[in-house]
């Protein structure tokens, strides 16, 4: 083999060393990083699940509190009623003349 063959074989194989090296940097570099991504996106998703939660959880309190209100009022105008059935029967009447009002007019 000549003295050139040799080279372009010699050179042919640092050039193939070269890229394989370089692939394997690649690759290697492209492992951290989807590495790193998927870390990043699990951190994410439990604080997402956290906030959910919370946020649940305060729905809930309002929840309960609304429905704890209404039955007080409803409480509130029955006892009412059945206290005053005739002031009860004065208000509905006057609230159904002023809806009757209001409902011509429109």
């Amino acid at each position: 083999m000549s003295t050139q063959s040799k080279t372009r074989e010699a050179k042919s194989e640092s050039h193939e060393s070269a890229s394989a090296s370089a692939t394997e940097h690649a690759r290697s570099v492209a492992h951290e990083v989807v590495d790193n991504a998927a870390d990043r996106a699990e951190g994410m998703e439990q604080k997402i699940r956290d906030e959910a939660a919370r946020f649940t959880e305060r729905a809930e309190r309002g929840k309960r509190e609304a429905k704890q209100q209404i039955e007080d009022s409803v409480d509130r105008i029955d006892n009412f009623v059945k206290e005053r059935p005739v002031a009860a029967m004065g208000i509905a009447f006057a609230t159904g003349a002023l809806a009757a009002i209001l409902l011509k007019r429109s």
